[in-house]
């Protein structure tokens, strides 16, 4: 055995020495991988044999396994030598049908004789296919193909654009404004004149033939930046040889080069079908030019303009006269719609009807008083806007109805009379104003309406409690009143009663005359009761009313004495009534006159006026006059119709008229009690009715036989307790006066009031407290209730709110002008960048209801009747003006974040006054006070809401309306927004950081500019289109964009911003195709200034030129990159990547089968073959004009061959020894 045991190993030397000598034979081998042979020991035994004494029976060879480490790289100068640094192999095909696939490291690369790569075994170098730039089109083995280097790059091709970078200098001069162009002789671009640009450049092109030819661009400056345009342009001018080239029509594109379209408002889009989904980018559309759209315009409210005023009433030049607006009902037939058509009196009842941006009709009513025509315009824009607001009704109910007023001495509370107040009971203004009957559980008023009616109740109250005490401290008067006139019936003309007055107390009981006139002057009717009366000289002693123009005097002669009386009364004014009518002095009050003294000091009966200020005296016929003046206004009886404005103020402050239509006569003097009876006897005066006095005399109503009346112990024109509305406060005020009450203050205590509610809540809803403040009232002083928020319905419908309208008059056209309070034009949706979602128009309609001329009430549909004073209605030529552009954006606030956490409930207390926010909205300032108690964001920020809409000018008497109050409980934080819109919608919020309102965002109301879409035109003055081809044409399609429209460029313009960066054109100008008339095709050209071009202050200078025409080239040489792409150079200067070289590797690379030439074969041991590209995961790079030699290390072999021959050596000896050990035992036998 161990003669084969030492046979085995001799065998192994030898296969050793094999695989070195292999590998040193190989060590010149590009690309080759040394062997290593590998082995193992024989090893045999019987399943009954003792292993331990077991031995070995040789070795045997197990594999040759290759070693695939890195050689070492060396250059070349062959660029298709190639090395792979890193993992991988080169994929090769034996044949160009082949379908099996061989790998090697053997970078060793040829051309064959049909241009193929191959290695030195004539196999064909497999790469991916590749498009222009190099990428890899497709992958995997059967998208391989062989590489073949083509020797041409083909046929010629023409240029098509050249890419242009070129610095323009900033201070270059505007060609077109040189001096020597001008009207006469206009600029005129010529490229045989230097004077008509500023600079040029020239490049090679080439045509479909390839022929070269020059190609030259000038440049013009033709315009500066400016604040209107801050844009810089320059025309460009390209020439082909001697032959200009026409720049063609390109559309606007931004910085991702997409098309700018414009909607019909100037604003821009490039997606314009996420806004419109039917639109189509292909139809054709009107010619707008992107340079051309600098005109801008605001978006303007609907209007209505009135006919020109000054026939109805001349406001003058600067707007100094005035008219006067009577809004008494009885006083109406003084006014032009009543029929007194020479007045200067209008109606201000029912004065303008008007519909808003679709809202319901409304008549707007606005409040008397004297205007020039902007006044009168400001009091219709407050009028109409307090109209449409958000203003609720104040409702009394059971929280609210009480409230107690305590009347005691100074000093003695314990002795206080209780006046109980009942709101929810009737008053004039339930039962003669509003016609309700009887009140029920609640009421809603408005705030007038309210206001009086509190009065009324506490006057009622005040007199039912007085009336029932036994104290002597108190005293009435005696009060007696008419049933309600109606407006129609109330006494129309000039006349007096004698009143016979008297009193039961005075010893005397002397009755007193006493002179109640009526006039009816300027056809308004008026009460006044005079204390003297004196008859005009009789007319037989000759003229008694004499009027000097000259000396600009009116003299009245005077039965005897009158005189001497008259200055005894001194009196300041008196009134006349004449048996004649005389319009001039007939019922009228003078002032300014003197009594002529005789020489001894005595007073001469007659009144010397100065009537240089009078009117209506220029037809005045100096004459005998049968006639009476009545001087010295009564202080102890007065006469007034109940409510009229003029004569009976219903509430403090108040600002219209509640008027029932009864006539009052009341006593004004001393109070006495009520058993002091005094009586009013009324008989008619001597002087005879006016004409047109009705015939039956509604005063005759008074002339009973003295008449007893009620007595009173509240004067309703000047109660004790005035109520009143606090605006800035926004609660009620009583007005105290306690003295008013009392029959005689002469040793008697001064009264004091206290009010409070009836003790149900600590507060009532109309802010009356509990208990009193600690300042308690006596005599003159005003009580403030609590701040109180109206809780009844809206005064309107909450679809009919509209806010920010507003009247102006231009007194240039002398014209008043309506406009609505928002901007805007109809859009449909899906038609506006601003408004995808579409628009409603602004509309105002304006007119007047028919006024009936005897009673002033309204009537018909709102626009049936005119306005002569406004010049708006039927049968007026007012023109309307429809609203134009965008809608106006409201004034906005936005908090911080507050400091509270207002997610969840939170308190709001009253420390440090952090429950007051200060709010100014359109210039109306005021504070919202929000109570103290448990809020959450959405309940707090309502409650800000509710208030802040309350808040009013207390001098104008506007209103803040719409302001709308949110929470954003994302970012914890309140936001406002005004109920106005436009540039004259403000807000300004203030209040504590808890709320994050320490420092807010403000952003004012804003009105859009639009702009005016300019179509090009042509010379003849031709609308310009672009067809679905792009081409320009001046017959209008039958098709066109609606919606949105494409913007050009100027042709051959470039435009730089004011920091020298091109803004146009992104993506190059495109010229018209050109004839170079030589046998080639069309030239279509373009030129790309985009990359590099500036306009900065230096000089002018080209930074880049390049263009990509060429004629015919051959191959001139290969670069291989390190990712393996193979690209073919030409002499024509052009470029072509051919392909990219396929990397393999394997799972197992020593399960490859080597087959020779260094190349192998995959096997299932190997597994398939892993392609990819070199650079990628798991494969190397590629290096160009460089080999891989050999991994053999010759000293490394020499050693292991060494070692092998000793090998053999030494189982050579085993053997020899054995065989002599062998031959030895054998000799023996």
């Amino acid at each position: 055995m161990s003669f084969y045991t030492s046979l085995t190993g001799l065998g192994g030397a030898q296969a050793d020495l094999s695989a070195t000598s292999n590998n040193i034979a190989n060590v010149g081998t590009t690309g080759f991988k040394r062997s290593r042979a590998e082995f193992g020991d024989i090893f045999a035994t019987s399943p009954l044999q003792n292993s331990s004494s077991a031995i070995g029976s040789g070795t045997i060879l197990k594999s040759i396994k290759q070693q695939f480490t890195q050689g070492n790289i060396a250059s070349s100068l062959n660029a298709l030598d190639m090395a792979i640094s890193g993992q991988g192999f080169f994929a090769l095909k034996p044949t160009l049908t082949s379908t099996q696939t061989v790998y090697t490291r053997n970078g060793s690369l040829s051309v064959n004789n049909d241009r193929y790569v191959i290695d030195s075994a004539g196999q064909y170098l497999q790469v991916f296919p590749v498009n222009e730039d190099g990428s890899v089109t497709s992958t995997g083995l059967d998208s391989a193909v062989s590489l073949q280097l083509p020797t041409t790059s083909g046929l010629p091709q023409a240029t098509t654009k050249i890419d242009l970078g070129l610095n323009l200098p900033a201070d270059a001069e505007i060609i077109p404004l040189r001096p020597e162009f001008s009207a006469d002789n206009p600029y005129v671009f010529s490229r045989n004149d230097p004077d008509t640009f500023n600079r040029s450049t020239s490049i090679t092109i080439f045509d479909s033939l390839g022929n070269p030819t020059i190609a030259t661009v000038y440049y013009a400056k033709t315009s500066n930046a400016t604040e209107e345009s801050p844009t810089n342009k320059w025309r460009t001018y390209v020439f082909v040889g001697d032959r200009e080239v026409e720049p063609a029509l390109i559309t606007a594109k931004d910085d991702q080069a997409r098309t700018v379209y414009s909607d019909r408002f100037g604003r821009t889009t490039t997606d314009p079908q996420s806004i419109d989904p039917t639109f189509n980018p292909n139809a054709a559309s009107s010619l707008y030019k992107l340079d051309d759209q600098t005109t801008e315009v605001n978006s303007a409210p609907a209007k209505v303009v009135g006919e020109n005023v000054t026939s109805v009433f001349d406001f003058g030049e600067t707007d100094s006269n005035r008219l006067r607006v009577i809004a008494d009902k009885l006083s109406f037939n003084a006014t032009r719609e009543g029929g007194n058509t020479t007045s200067d009196n209008f109606w201000g009842n029912d004065f303008f009807s008007v519909s808003v941006d679709g809202s319901e009709p409304k008549s707007i009513s606005i409040r008397e008083g004297s205007y020039n025509g902007e006044e009168l315009a400001a009091e219709m824009t407050r009028a109409v806007n307090a109209s449409f607001s958000d203003e609720r009704k104040i409702r009394i109910d059971s929280t609210g109805s009480k409230f107690n007023i305590l009347l005691y001495p100074t000093e003695q509370r314990e002795n206080a009379v209780t006046i109980a107040v009942d709101l929810l009971s009737d008053s004039f203004v339930t039962t003669d104003i509003l016609g309700l009957g009887s009140v029920g559980t609640f009421l809603e008023l408005d705030r007038e309406q309210f206001l009086a009616h509190v009065q009324d109740r506490v006057n009622v109250a005040v007199n039912a409690k007085v009336a029932s005490l036994t104290t002597g401290d108190f005293g009435g008067r005696r009060r007696v009143e008419t049933a309600a006139l109606a407006a129609n019936t109330i006494p129309k003309y000039n006349n007096y009663y004698n009143i016979a007055y008297a009193n039961t107390k005075p010893a005397s009981n002397v009755a007193e005359t006493h002179y109640l006139l009526n006039t009816y002057v300027g056809n308004e009717p008026d009460l006044k009761v005079y204390d003297g009366k004196a008859a005009f000289k009789a007319k037989a002693g000759g003229n008694n009313v004499v009027y000097d123009a000259t000396a600009g005097t009116l003299t009245f002669e005077l039965a005897t004495g009158a005189g001497a009386a008259i200055n005894t009364s001194a009196v300041t004014s008196f009134a006349v009534l004449t048996n004649s009518n005389n319009a001039a002095i007939d019922g009228k009050t003078f002032t300014n006159f003197t009594i002529p003294q005789n020489a001894n000091g005595s007073y001469q009966d007659k009144l010397v006026v100065d009537a240089s200020s009078l009117t209506g005296f220029d037809n005045f016929t100096t004459a005998a006059i049968d006639g009476e003046i009545f001087y010295g206004i009564s202080k102890d009886i007065n006469a007034y119709f109940e409510g009229s404005l003029s004569d009976h103020s219903p509430y403090t402050g108040a600002q219209g008229g509640l008027p029932t239509g009864k006539i009052i006569v009341q006593e004004t003097g001393t109070v006495h009690e009520a058993d002091d009876v005094s009586t009013f006897t009324f008989t008619q005066g001597a002087t005879t009715p006016g004409v047109g006095s009705p015939a039956t005399d509604p005063l005759k109503l008074l002339n009973a036989a003295s008449p007893t009346g009620s007595y009173v112990y509240v004067n309703e024109t000047a109660p004790p307790i005035k109520v009143g509305y606090d605006i800035l406060e926004r609660g009620l005020t009583f007005q105290v006066d306690s003295s008013k009450l009392n029959k005689d203050t002469t040793g008697l205590p001064s009264y004091m009031f206290e009010i409070t509610n009836d003790g149900t809540l600590e507060t009532n809803s109309l802010g009356v407290p509990r208990t009193n403040p600690s300042t308690v009232l006596v005599g003159n002083n005003n009580y403030l209730g609590g701040a109180f928020v109206p809780a009844g319905e809206f005064l309107l419908d909450q679809v009919n709110h509209r806010f920010g309208m507003n009247v102006s008059y231009a007194k240039d056209t002398r014209t008043f002008q309506f406009a609505s309070g928002t901007t805007g034009e109809t859009i449909t949706s899906g038609a506006a960048v601003d408004a995808p979602g579409g628009q409603v128009a602004s509309t105002i309609q304006v007119g007047r209801q028919t006024i009936n001329s005897t009673t002033g009430v309204a009537s018909g549909t709102s626009f049936a009747g005119a306005s002569d004073l406004l010049g708006i209605g039927t049968g007026k030529s007012a023109t309307t003006v429809a609203g134009v552009g965008l809608r106006s954006l409201a004034a906005s606030t936005i908090g911080a974040r507050a400091i509270v956490d207002m997610t969840t409930n939170f308190q709001v207390t009253a420390t440090n006054d952090q429950n007051v926010i200060t709010f100014t909205v359109d210039g109306i300032v005021g504070r919202v006070t929000v109570p103290v108690g448990t809020f959450t964001g959405e309940t707090f920020a309502a409650e800000i809401q509710r208030q802040v809409n309350l808040i009013e000018d207390p001098t104008v008497g506007t209103t803040i309306s719409g302001v709308t109050v949110g929470f954003d409980a994302v970012e914890n934080r309140l936001t406002f927004t005004s109920g106005t819109q436009g540039d004259g919608s403000q807000m300004n919020v203030v209040g504590s950081a808890n709320w994050g309102l320490l420092e807010t965002t403000q952003t004012r109301g804003s009105v859009p500019q639009v702009t005016v879409l300019a179509q090009e035109i042509d010379a003849q003055g031709n609308q310009l289109y672009v067809d679905a081809d792009g081409n320009r044409q001046t017959q209008k399609p039958a098709v066109l964009q609606s919606n949105f429209f494409p913007l050009y460029l100027d042709e051959g313009e470039l435009t730089f911003d004011s920091q020298g960066k091109l803004l146009s054109p992104k993506e190059g100008v495109i010229y018209s195709p050109f004839d170079p008339q030589n046998g080639s095709d069309l030239i279509r050209l373009s030129v790309d200034y985009g990359k590099f071009s500036t306009q900065f202050a230096q000089p002018f200078s080209v930074l880049s030129l390049t263009q990509d025409g060429f004629t015919s080239g051959r191959l001139d040489g290969l670069d291989i990159d390190a990712a393996g792409t193979v690209r073919a150079n030409y002499t024509n200067g052009t470029t072509e990547a051919l392909g990219k070289i396929i990397l393999a590797n394997f799972n197992n690379q020593n399960g490859l089968k080597q087959v020779g030439n260094a190349t192998y074969v995959a096997t299932s041991v190997s597994g398939d073959a892993q392609l990819g590209e070199a650079g990628g995961d798991g494969f190397g790079s590629i290096l160009s004009g460089s080999l891989e030699r050999s991994n053999v290390d010759i000293t490394e072999e020499l050693v292991n061959l060494i070692t092998a021959q000793r090998n053999f050596q030494a189982n050579a000896k085993a053997i020899e020894t054995t065989t002599t050990l062998t031959s030895t035992i054998i000799n023996i036998r």
